[in-house]
């Protein structure tokens, strides 16, 4: 089995896909679309990616492909919280007041832009593919560029940096949500699942179309828990809709739903139902 996830090693993803996985049928990659590209091609058996997180939302990437390029499935949901540090090449702990550049993922540098503002407000950012891999930049090349890294503490230790601030984040609950991912649809038993992703497309723009299609959950009493548009790619104002849906019911009666939203004309692409698991 080989397991696909958004590296170097010491991202965040690695961080998940580690405590799920054996090591040696670990293999990291440069983005998003390629490891879950390496899952659709084959060449991988899984892949774990970041889907949302608390402070900024959906990860578009996966949302995307998943939609557009994918016919895989979520398998399992695990969720971790996110802790950020500013880190430095160790030549560099006691000159971090002459910095002239921060590197990090965009998401990390969302989360921590109060920080930013606060402290290092003149000092321009980078955006690198991954945390881990902006850790990975200043250990090569820190020293001579004066340069810092928002990352993990387990990246800035594997890269040997040094922390010159810990938990920097700008909301002490900062967590992010992770999808493991694979061909195969879940076949966990009902009992064991938490929550079901699908992505509604309306095929037709009448007043009440998307009313009419959430009525279909909402007089059953399905419960769920986001609603988001996202472009179709097609043309300005056509988008499809990722739909959570909790599952606090049978699933029978969730699929009647989505029966009704056939008669509507209404198309459903499932995603998978899955687990939730909590990493502390």
């Amino acid at each position: 089995m080989k397991v696909g996830y958004l590296g170097p090693e010491g991202s965040f993803s690695y961080g998940v896909a580690a405590a799920n996985f054996r090591q040696k049928d670990l293999q990291a990659f440069h983005t998003i679309f390629d490891c879950l590209e390496a899952v659709e091609s084959g060449q991988l058996t899984k892949a774990v990616v970041p889907i949302e997180n608390s402070y900024e939302g959906t990860v578009h990437d996966t949302l995307d492909f998943l939609y557009h390029q994918g016919s895989l499935y979520v398998e399992k949901e695990m969720v971790m919280p996110i802790h950020h540090c500013l880190a430095v090449h160790p030549e560099m702990a006691a000159q971090s007041t002459h910095l002239t550049g921060i590197y990090s993922h965009p998401q990390a540098l969302s989360q921590t832009k109060r920080y930013l503002h606060e402290h290092h407000k003149k000092i321009p950012q980078t955006v690198v593919e991954s945390t881990a891999k902006s850790a990975q930049y200043v250990a090569l090349h820190g020293q001579k560029e004066a340069v810092a890294a928002i990352c993990s503490e387990q990246a800035a230790e594997l890269f040997g940096l040094s922390i010159i601030a810990r938990e920097i984040e700008d909301s002490p609950d900062n967590q992010t949500r992770f999808w493991v991912v694979s061909k195969k649809k879940n076949l966990t038993s009902q009992k064991d699942l938490k929550k079901m992703s699908v992505c509604l497309t309306l095929t037709s723009d009448h007043p009440g179309t998307l009313h009419q299609s959430l009525a279909a959950f909402s007089w059953r009493n399905i419960n769920l828990s986001k609603i988001e548009s996202r472009p179709l790619k097609t043309q300005l104002g056509f988008y499809f809709f990722l739909l959570d849906i909790v599952i606090d019911c049978p699933i029978s009666l969730i699929e009647l739903a989505f029966e009704e939203i056939h008669l509507l004309n209404g198309r459903i692409k499932e995603l998978g139902a899955y687990p939730i698991k909590i990493i502390k």
